[in-house]
């Protein structure tokens, strides 16, 4: 502006003066004008070139940004900061800040929901001691964001002073006027050493903007941080986790180096290594915790080391909750798992019954009871036919008949009765039907039972816990007790409340067969990286993580950390069906030693029975024989003998007072008690 001719300076000053007017700070711009100290005409042409130049370097600056709405935080003392101004209003939507301080009305401005925007400009043009107050305020009140672009104009060399109160996450464009005509234009980068640092960008001026050229040394004032940060140059990452199988195992030396080991999210956080290019350095919370914000406004474990800036992310099964969010970042969640119940596995059922297994005890009493009712109404038909045709040849079966052969049709057994009348035949070939269906039923369903063990009902529902408290199960949780030391006590009655990966995985170490991990789970929780506040890693790592959880990778290192952790593991686990031992068969022995126990009992009756009806017939008949003989006869005892075709012989031996001598009779006997004489010495009971 010096090297301008007077001539020009003259029009100037009536372009000027004609179009806006002179004005001093933002709030006279939209408002009324303020008296201004008199200044002789060099003075003033001299301030309004000065105040072109600046309106011509904002313009610039504003066309390297991206959005539409701005925010300026300003000194109303400043000069120039009216022209500043008028430039943002002609630009676009503008929230103008003056300084504070406090900053109260920028941190709120920042931090509501009304101002989220995916990129906010802020642009600073306050005094250098304001400037360096502005980032300790920053710093403090933990305001970096990826979203948010500082731009800072000040005439001052405040690149060591700025940096120093950089952390990541913060991007600054810093530009420095050496000369009202000339320009530095700087941007804060992180070096492959962690340190950020102001590259210079760009060497602006006057005379470069009205040719149209401007010196550009290296890269983009304001790069774009998904292309920056996607090759960080071997840069190396400080990362925090606990040691914590299968999510990450870790080995600490003796000298206090932690080293990996394995782990999904150890192989989570070396994809990301190999594909971002960067190396990384493992520690660990002093308290070993996972850790968030307490109530005395602490923040503990791996959340408070990254809230700190102690580590740049932490990962180790860390659910992604409200309370974490406030004071870190969380990126995309990679895994999802629930909450489960661990249980002592259920015994075997007996088996000694399992042969009735395959129905329910309703279906077994329909079954029977129509079974034995099936006989009666055949009998019934039967006897109708008989008595309205006079068929009795034909259809005459007896009531024993009809029901056993309708059992040997249950038992897939053929038919021995046959018959032309078809009411006859319709029951039979429905019954027929009826039989292959239960058959048919009972046999495939009675080889699954016994081919596949039975066991007890296992706890698998909220609703199962509520009735194994009630059983006098102990239920625990991490909170309570240690898990490992509940997996090892195998003969008591627990639950266990814990996630469902590391309950797989814990039984796997301490034997599958012994623990049952109920099927229902319940508390879905989401796992993600912890990143520190405005951290560009966040966006960075998220892109990759959903790459990797919708190829099915982080599900696959999981299930191989489980497999890896069993024992007994083999990947050929399938041995195909086995063979039907005597333990499957022992429902069926038992069912023959029923049958052959129920007839010794019968018989046992039966033959009680039979003694006890001729006992009964033994008395009538000697009753009978006394009212028929001589009263000089007197029976002394009687003497069963072999059974013939005449009936059921008795040997009756009496004795004669008259004569001082015995005398037998044979008696035979029949159904009816009657008596008639048969010979001298034979009676015959018919």
């Amino acid at each position: 502006m010096r090297d301008l001719t007077p001539q020009l300076l003259v029009c100037l000053v009536l372009v000027w003066n004609g179009s806006v007017g002179a004005h001093d700070s933002p709030s006279q711009v939209y408002t009324t004008t303020a008296a201004t100290p008199v200044l002789n005409p060099t003075q003033r042409l001299r301030n309004i070139a000065e105040d072109l130049t600046l309106a011509d370097l904002v313009s610039h600056l504003l066309g390297l940004t991206s959005g539409q709405h701005f925010y300026l935080v300003y000194d109303n003392d400043k000069p120039g900061v009216a022209d500043v101004a008028r430039v943002f209003h002609l630009q676009g939507d503008t929230t103008l800040l003056p300084y504070d301080p406090t900053f109260h009305l920028l941190t709120e401005t920042l931090r509501s929901y009304n101002h989220v925007q995916v990129i906010r400009n802020i642009f600073v043009f306050c005094r250098a001691a304001h400037v360096t107050h502005l980032f300790e305020q920053v710093r403090l009140k933990v305001l970096e964001s990826p979203t948010i672009r500082w731009f800072v104009i000040v005439e001052e060399d405040l690149t060591e002073d700025v940096q120093d109160l950089l952390r990541e996450g913060t991007q600054v464009a810093l530009v420095q006027r050496i000369t009202p005509q000339k320009a530095l234009l700087f941007s804060s980068r992180v070096d492959p050493d962690g340190q950020i640092r102001f590259h210079l960008i760009e060497s602006w001026s006057l005379a470069g903007a009205v040719s149209g050229r401007s010196q550009r040394v290296r890269g983009e004032l304001v790069p774009d941080l998904q292309q920056l940060y996607s090759n960080l140059h071997g840069r190396q990452l400080l990362v925090t986790t606990n040691n914590n199988r299968p999510f990450f195992t870790i080995k600490e030396l003796q000298n206090g180096t932690v080293i990996p080991i394995s782990g999904v999210d150890y192989k989570v956080i070396s994809t990301l290594s190999e594909t971002l290019n960067f190396t990384y350095r493992i520690i660990r919370p002093p308290d070993g915790k996972w850790g968030g914000p307490q109530p005395d406004n602490t923040i503990t474990g791996l959340i408070g080391q990254v809230a700190r800036h102690e580590a740049h992310v932490a990962l180790c099964e860390l659910t992604i909750t409200s309370s974490r969010e406030t004071v870190v970042d969380f990126t995309t969640p990679y895994y999802m798992e629930s909450t489960t119940l661990v249980s002592p596995a259920p015994k075997k059922k007996n088996r000694s019954f399992a042969v009735f297994s395959p129905f329910t005890l309703e279906v077994w009493l329909c079954i029977c009871l129509v079974t034995v009712l099936v006989g009666p109404v055949l009998y019934l038909v039967t006897r109708l036919l008989v008595m309205y045709f006079g068929e009795e040849d034909s259809v005459h079966f007896s009531l024993q008949s009809l029901s056993f052969n309708m059992y040997r049709n249950l038992m897939v057994q053929n038919n021995l009765i046959q018959s032309h009348h078809w009411s006859l035949r319709f029951i039979f070939f429905c019954w027929y039907l009826f039989s292959f269906y239960v058959y048919a039923m009972y046999s495939g369903t009675l080889t699954s039972v016994l081919a596949i063990p039975a066991f007890e009902t296992p706890i698998d529902s909220l609703h199962e816990l509520a009735q194994a408290h009630d059983d006098g199960h102990i239920i625990s949780t991490t909170r309570d007790t240690s898990f490992e030391a509940a997996l090892k006590v195998r003969d008591k009655k627990y639950v266990f409340i814990n996630a469902q990966l590391n309950s797989k995985m814990k039984a796997a170490q301490y034997g599958r067969e012994y623990y049952y991990i109920a099927r229902h789970t319940f508390l879905p929780q989401c796992y993600g990286i912890a990143c520190s506040s405005g951290s560009p890693f966040k966006d960075v790592f998220s892109r990759i993580l959903i790459r990797l959880t919708e190829a099915g990778l982080v599900y696959k290192w999981a299930y191989d950390e489980v497999n890896n952790a069993s024992p007994n593991f083999s990947v050929s686990g399938l041995t195909g069906p086995i063979a039907i031992n005597l333990q499957h068969l022992q429902a069926a022995f038992f069912i023959l030693l029923l049958g052959f126990t129920i007839s010794a009992i019968v018989l046992g009756v039966e033959i009680i029975a039979i003694r006890w009806c001729q006992g009964i017939k033994t008395t009538q008949i000697e009753k009978k024989i006394f009212t028929t003989s001589s009263a000089s006869y007197k029976l002394r005892f009687i003497k069963p003998e072999t059974p013939s075709t005449e009936g059921n012989l008795l040997t009756m031996y009496y004795y004669n007072t008259n004569t001082d001598s015995f005398s037998k009779n044979i008696v035979y006997f029949h159904s009816s008690i009657h008596l008639c004489q048969l010979g001298q010495n034979n009676v015959v009971i018919q």
